[in-house]
């Protein structure tokens, strides 16, 4: 990485620190206008800030790629990086690839909001309600319930949470339209029952 000329504007006066200039003394840039610093690197290489140690090493930088399409904040600890990348931000890591946010690590929240799909449509006249038997079926043969899936597909690509939320609901709503259906079936015994034992008083 190639140092960067360090020019700023002292009052009226135009200062400029060349590459090997140590200032011992801490550093007030002040002006009344909006351009108070300004950094101009020799190539058309990554322009960064980088603060160094007593021992001249780098323990952090900040910098962006000539078309202002990267920009960098890092830690020189291996592991705290942040990155904007044509418009998408990486945390944890350097390429957050097409994702708007990419996070390498756990995040907490008090509230996240996913805009999704919803899956009433199990509660139209026109859905088809498999049966339990074909329930049964498809958990003896795949070994995990139809639309939802497998633990070995779920490692290897994750799973997207308003898709997985909608599923699961489209599973719970199934089971109450069983429920239902059992409650009717368990009424209807219950009354074949009465008449029966009412026939042999």
């Amino acid at each position: 990485m190639k140092e960067t000329i360090f020019t700023f504007m002292l009052g009226i006066s135009l200062v400029t620190l060349g590459q090997n200039h140590i200032i011992n003394e801490p550093l007030l840039v002040q002006s009344s206008g909006d351009a108070i610093a300004s950094f101009k690197t020799l190539d058309n290489n990554w322009l960064y800030t980088q603060w160094l140690n007593s021992s001249n090493q780098r323990k952090a930088y900040i910098g962006f790629n000539p078309d202002l399409t990267n920009f960098r904040l890092n830690l020189e600890n291996g592991a705290d990086r942040f990155t904007i990348n044509g418009g998408n931000v990486g945390i944890g890591t350097y390429n957050p690839g097409s994702w708007k946010l990419a996070v390498n690590g756990n995040i907490r929240a008090k509230e996240i909001k996913v805009e999704t799909e919803w899956s009433d449509f199990v509660f139209y006249d026109n859905y088809k309600l498999p049966t339990l038997l074909e329930v049964e079926n498809h958990i003896k043969e795949k070994g995990h319930l139809k639309d939802i899936p497998s633990a070995k597909e779920v490692v290897e690509n994750g799973i997207f949470l308003g898709e997985m939320d909608s599923k699961l609901l489209q599973k719970i709503e199934e089971l109450t339209l069983y429920t239902i259906q059992q409650q009717k079936e368990i009424e209807e015994l219950k009354s074949l029952v009465e008449k029966l034992l009412e026939s042999k008083k």
